[in-house]
């Protein structure tokens, strides 16, 4: 196979940098791929019967990209290679760093476009210039260009890892492809930088994956450009930690018809990423993600509280804290608890690399549009039809994506 590209909003951020770290490792052998759904098993079809007693690895059945065979770059507002980053993040062990130390020197980033009125709590050091925001994206587009140029690619994948932006609704501007482009020759103040980055990537007919809750893919304008160009596209906010554990758990608790009265979440994390949460325009942008997935899996609506707390001390070390309070027969209540310790940028990146993989596939065999079969990775999966409610149980979101994957390969679909 080929080799492909794979360009990050934030290179330099702990997602983007882990992920690629991880990258890197798996394809050299270096690490076990823990945590990829695609090195997971699944039952291939053999005379259009599900052979479940062979199983096979989905990167084996879909021919999935290995990593040795991706080259990655991205934009950042500061100017630094991947290997200075990921030593002062701290948040891969420094050996393991140390023993990527070319690779990573060799990774720069191009200059990122921001916006203050976006992201509040951080400041540029290196963005792109641009007079219009129709400017910055046609400089986005020449970085695209420039780099599968350089690196003879035919595909590269863009993946937003950015900082989460202030929360906005849509507009009359994103209603449509014609506004949209209106609107950055105007630079209307409604149009944010994930959407610009967006507006590149599929204007490259590069598949695109929005990781963050900031307002991007799903807008009409961009969905009509992706038809248009015939590009991938998926969405939004990544699920990795406290909002995976609840997509998984909420359907026992409709399954065994056990009431659920409460849930509150609360969280702690203190790296960049709790930092820029620490403004509650940014803030109400991940709690709308975070808080949607509840009533559609349970079918009705329990109080449901989520907070987010930025806690310097922990870095990447995120803490998670859930009370779950139920009724079971005679109305007797009854109290779940649980505590999740984990690594807020690790959980991601097993994500971010299954994208950079399947969108890839997706492209390969003639996919375009929103591909809703990859709600499994996000909190709040960008639908086909616009305002209707996407599947949020876990369980069932893998069973989409696996009849998908067979429907491809073997044309046969199992319900």
């Amino acid at each position: 196979m080929s080799k492909i590209g794979a360009l990050f909003v934030g290179l330099n951020g702990g997602v983007a940098s882990t992920s690629i770290i991880g990258a890197i490792s798996i394809g050299k052998g270096l690490t076990p791929p823990y945590g990829l759904y695609t090195e997971t098993l699944i039952s291939p079809v053999i005379n259009g019967k599900l052979a479940r007693l062979n199983q096979q690895p989905i990167k084996e059945i879909l021919n999935l990209i290995n990593f040795q065979d991706v080259v990655f770059g991205g934009w950042d507002i500061e100017e630094r290679n991947l290997y200075e980053c990921a030593i002062e993040s701290g948040i891969v062990p420094k050996e393991m760093v140390t023993q990527l130390e070319p690779e990573l020197k060799s990774i720069r980033s191009f200059p990122g476009i921001f916006s203050k009125e976006f992201i509040k709590n951080l400041d540029a050091k290196d963005h792109a210039k641009g007079h219009s925001l129709y400017e910055q994206a046609q400089s986005l587009r020449q970085n695209i260009k420039d780099f599968k140029h350089t690196h003879n690619l035919q595909t590269v994948i863009v993946i937003n890892t950015a900082s989460t932006e202030v929360y906005h609704e849509t507009s009359t501007t994103h209603s449509s492809l014609e506004r949209f482009e209106t609107g950055l020759k105007e630079s209307d103040p409604l149009i944010g930088p994930a959407q610009i980055y967006a507006y590149a990537a599929i204007s490259e007919n590069c598949p695109y994956a929005n990781f963050t809750p900031s307002l991007a893919e799903e807008i009409p304008a961009l969905r009509e450009l992706a038809q248009k160009t015939k590009t991938p596209i998926a969405g939004k906010d990544g699920k990795t930690g406290q909002t995976l554990l609840k997509t998984a758990i909420a359907p026992m608790f409709r399954l065994k018809n056990l009431h659920i009265e409460g849930w509150f979440s609360t969280n702690i994390l203190g790296n960049k990423d709790g930092l820029v949460l620490d403004d509650p325009g940014s803030l109400k942008s991940k709690i709308v993600t975070k808080s949607s997935v509840l009533d559609s899996i349970l079918g009705y609506h329990p109080y449901h509280k989520v907070n987010i707390n930025y806690y310097p001390p922990r870095g990447d070390d995120k803490e998670a804290w859930d009370n779950i309070d139920f009724k079971g027969v005679l109305g007797m209540p009854m109290q779940i608890k649980i505590n999740f310790l984990c690594k807020d940028s690790i959980l991601a990146a097993g994500n971010v690399l299954d994208l950079i993989r399947l969108l890839e596939y997706t492209k390969r065999i003639g996919e375009s549009g929103v591909q809703e079969q990859l709600g499994f990775f996000f909190k709040c999966p960008t639908t086909v039809q616009i305002g209707s409610q996407p599947i949020h149980d876990f369980f069932k979101q893998e069973g989409i994506l696996k009849e998908w994957f067979r429907e491809k390969v073997y044309g046969v679909k199992y319900n």
